[in-house]
């Protein structure tokens, strides 16, 4: 009956449903708040509910100080082999220039 009422005043079945789902959050309203303070816990537990996002910062704490640490150890250690590795091909540059400057006589060697 409630359709063919809603049919013929032009109204889908969306519409109806929408009308029905405001009235209810209207009557939801429309109540009053009820005092809460009951549920609370008069000794909460130990632990770190209370700092909210804080803890998972607090939790991730050693994690990134190893990372950083390691970040640490891997970049001195680039540098180092890198500065290890400019002194070798200078040496190897200055020998070959050296001996593209100063060749030997290969037949006084034998």
């Amino acid at each position: 009956m409630a359709k063919a009422d809603a049919q013929a005043s032009g109204d889908t079945p969306a519409k109806a449903e929408a009308a029905k789902a405001s009235a209810r959050l209207a009557k939801k309203l429309a109540e009053p708040v009820r005092d809460r303070s009951d549920e609370l816990l008069e000794d909460p537990p130990e632990g770190e509910h209370h700092l909210g996002r804080l803890a998972g910062y607090r939790a991730g704490r050693k994690i990134r100080r190893r990372l950083g640490m390691f970040m640490g150890v891997a970049l001195i250690a680039i540098v180092v082999i890198a500065v290890r590795y400019q002194f070798q091909m200078r040496a190897e540059f200055e020998a070959a220039e050296y001996e593209r400057l100063h060749p030997r006589d290969r037949k006084s060697v034998v």
